[in-house]
């Protein structure tokens, strides 16, 4: 349930299953909930958040104090093209360097 697209049934933009893509809501079932930060329907990482509104906090977390230069890093972090933040935010998580900070 990583892409966002039209459903081919109701037609709104959202997460998708299967080909052509059909939205949760019109298969009947619960994906596992809505970010309460941006609304969007996925898998929740934690507090009730998705993956990317928690990287988005992580992020500014490790690098609030590194500069200019730490702020474009951060800034490419958060608005990486990834339809999975996941990688990014393991990262975050687990590398000594950034928990070092």
């Amino acid at each position: 349930m990583r892409r966002w697209e039209e459903c081919s049934r109701c037609g709104k933009t959202g997460r998708v299953l299967f080909t052509p893509g059909v939205c949760s809501e019109c298969l009947g079932v619960d994906v596992g909930g809505t970010c309460t930060r941006c609304g969007l329907e996925d898998r929740l990482h934690s507090g009730g958040r998705c993956e990317r509104c928690v990287l988005t906090e992580h992020i500014g977390k490790v690098f609030n104090d590194c500069g200019d230069a730490g702020r474009a890093v951060a800034q490419r972090l958060a608005a990486s093209p990834s339809p999975n933040p996941r990688s990014s935010l393991n990262w975050l998580e687990q590398s000594p360097t950034a928990a070092g900070r």
